[in-house]
């Protein structure tokens, strides 16, 4: 076996043959391509791909928070102490950079420009790894045609917008590989060494600086990375690695114009968005429909990833095929968790992101010699790689799509105002007496119209976690409600009564709307409700009333108390089954129903377990905007009589579970 190891390494990796020369005529004169201009060419290919196309502004949820994280960026906001959402100061890569108009095109321009730089770089280097292998004895059976069209179906990792992160984590497992099992410590190849170990940690601290998920990946595959290389008794490159991968990080972020004081806080608040997005963002899936057939066949394919690393290593005893498929496993689950339990089903993309990089490693690393008509099946590899690419451009090309430099050069604001009015005209209007007075006033709006205020023109002041859905866990709910309070308070609030589907929109940020009625009066009421900052807050005592514990599913009696604000504590825990589930796929789903006066029957909503213990209000059921208002204005009266929480099928949650009722009186 060490043998076969051995052949397949030095196929893999023979020393670097005499450069050879492709030949082609032109008008009967022979011109010589070197490998050093296909290098170049190609990259120049790939880069003009990669870079990110530029979005126009539009309406409605994700491009709202699209614009939002942008928007606050120019803004001068931090992310981190200011800012705590999905996305980090580099988003732009992954969704696209999005022109605002004449006072953002030269801020813009100067980060578009940079990174583009850097992602120049990082593809230079992803090309020069593919050439050598495409140059190598390995390939003597390809034409030069084909060789060039395998380097160009790679390129195709880097087609669409959205494959940018995983493009670069691939490269990130490619390059690891190389370090480990290609380049040893001896003088010769120092300098290369050296440069895989710099792309290393540019391509992870980009990823880093993109988006939660992906940091979580990347963080996992350093440390995949530092187990492969204490094996390889390579131990002493781990503290180097280590050491370039943090100056790196601290490098962008103060390029990104982030002090360095949050860059602690972008983290932390960062895997708390992570965590808890999981169980919150989950939605119920719908027996034999298409995410659910094709989550069933996901299964066997995390399942022989993982079942192929533990025999190669045990049975094998190949810890080089071993480390293959540990060091793409990452990149899988991460495409298995954003496809079946996530908010939004997008089953497909686990196909497209997965299948394309198991392919990658079958052509260029697993040895395949003993598969007949190798050639046929590279090829036909790399042709189902270039149709997956293609059909993920085409679902995610949902957004208006400037391809040119141009608009982001463009010094007026005629495209602008031609955003601004396309989108004003998606929303209901704004009152005209309140936009007489906003100018000088500070606004954030609930619970994620962003691009309505950007419509407006309108002095955005934004909470931490910039869209109410997103607030899923006490310490986002508390960051939110703590930004209500202090001196960077928004003199006015629009607000607007809504939630994505399922979930009761006054349970998405609990503490948050505790916090208002404290500290908010109603301005105006009509499309939207317009709230007004006071000058003096008003200080609330909370009394316990009652508190206990059953079993989940009994209907509890909500105190009847005239005169009092009544909130609801609700304590439900995961069992050992619940807290694994939670990490591997998603937990059971809970769901609260409120028995409401005059009521024949209860209504129901999904239930976020992580804010049951934020102080729920359970006075009344808010129905509209109209229920809303007679809240701030305490002249409603109370009508919700019961509360039950339901967890259907029940295996991942303790039987029992804590509530607690205190109130509060209405002044």
């Amino acid at each position: 076996m060490n043998n076969v190891i051995n052949k397949v390494i030095n196929r893999l990796y023979p020393p670097p043959p005499p450069t050879r020369s492709l030949s082609a005529s032109y008008d009967g004169k022979k011109f010589i391509l070197n490998k050093k201009w296909v290098t170049i060419i190609l990259t120049v290919f790939v880069f003009l791909l990669h870079i990110p196309l530029i979005l126009q502004p539009t309406w409605n949820l994700d491009p709202s928070w699209q614009l939002g994280l942008q928007w606050a960026d120019l803004k001068g906001l931090s992310f981190g102490s200011d800012i705590a959402f999905t996305y980090g100061p580099l988003g732009f890569l992954f969704y696209g950079p999005i022109n605002l108009g004449q006072n953002s095109h030269v801020s813009l321009l100067f980060e578009y420009l940079f990174y583009s730089f850097i992602q120049l770089i990082v593809i230079l280097m992803f090309v020069c790894q593919f050439v050598n292998l495409v140059y190598t004895k390995s390939w003597k059976n390809f034409s030069t045609i084909e060789q060039v069209l395998i380097v160009l179906g790679l390129s195709l990792l880097a087609f669409f917008p959205l494959g940018l992160p995983n493009y670069l984590l691939v490269l990130t497992c490619i390059l690891f590989i190389r370090v480990i099992f290609d380049i040893e410590l001896n003088k010769a190849n120092r300098k290369r060494l050296l440069l895989n170990i710099l792309a290393i940690a540019v391509i992870l601290d980009i990823v880093c600086l993109i988006k939660f998920s992906y940091t979580i990946v990347a963080f996992t595959l350093l440390c995949v990375a530092i187990i492969g290389l204490v094996y390889r008794k390579k131990a002493v490159l781990i503290a180097y690695i280590v050491t370039v991968f943090i100056f790196f990080n601290i490098i962008f972020w103060l390029c990104c114009g982030q002090p360095l004081s949050a860059l602690s806080d972008y983290y932390a608040y960062g895997f708390e968005v992570s965590f808890g997005y999981t169980e919150a963002m989950q939605y119920p899936t719908l027996f034999f429909s298409l995410a659910f057939v094709c989550g069933i066949f996901a299964f066997p394919i995390m399942a022989f990833i993982v079942c192929l690393a533990l025999m190669f290593f045990f049975v094998k005893k190949d810890f080089y095929q071993t480390f293959l498929f540990i060091i793409i496993f990452p990149i899988a689950f991460m495409a298995f968790k954003d496809s079946f339990v996530g908010g939004t089903p997008r089953s497909v993309l686990f196909y497209t992101e997965v299948i394309p990089i198991i392919l990658v490693f079958i052509l260029f690393f697993i040895n395949v010699q003993v598969l007949h008509y190798r050639k046929t099946v590279k090829l036909f590899s790399l042709f189902v790689i270039a149709i997956i690419m293609v059909v993920i451009r085409a679902e995610n090309s949902q957004y208006e799509i400037d391809h040119t430099l141009g608009s982001l050069l463009m010094v007026d604001d005629t495209q602008a105002r031609r955003n601004k009015q396309l989108i004003r005209a998606e929303y209901d209007s704004l009152p005209p007496a309140f936009l007489d007075n906003a100018k000088d006033k500070t606004i954030d709006i609930i619970p994620w119209d962003i691009a309505l205020l950007w419509a407006y023109d309108l002095n955005w002041t934004p909470r931490p976690v910039i869209q109410s859905y997103s607030a899923y866990t006490p310490m986002l709910d508390s960051i939110n409600a703590q930004h209500f309070k202090d001196s960077k308070a928004p003199d006015n609030i629009i607000y607007s009564y809504k939630s994505i589907p399922g979930r009761y929109p006054l349970f998405d940020e609990p503490m948050v709307f505790r916090t208002l009625l404290e500290n908010y009066d109603v301005q105006t009421v009509d499309d939207y409700l317009i709230l007004q900052h006071r000058l003096e807050k008003i200080t609330r005592h909370y009394t316990p009333v009652n508190q206990g514990v059953c079993p989940v599913g009994t209907v509890v009696d909500v105190p009847q108390l005239p005169g009092q604000h009544i909130y609801c504590n609700i304590d439900i825990r995961q069992n050992f089954f619940g807290k694994l589930i939670n990490i591997l796929y998603k937990p059971g789903y809970i769901y609260i129903r409120f028995f409401v006066k005059g009521q024949s029957e209860p209504i129901e909503y999904r239930f976020i377990r992580r804010l049951g213990t934020d102080g729920l209000f359970v006075s009344k059921y808010v129905a509209d905007l109209t229920d809303i208002c007679s809240v701030f204005e305490e002249s409603y009266e109370q009508d919700i009589e019961k509360l039950q929480i339901v967890i259907p099928h029940n295996l991942f949650y303790k039987p029992d579970m804590k509530y607690e009722f205190y109130a509060t009186p209405i002044l």
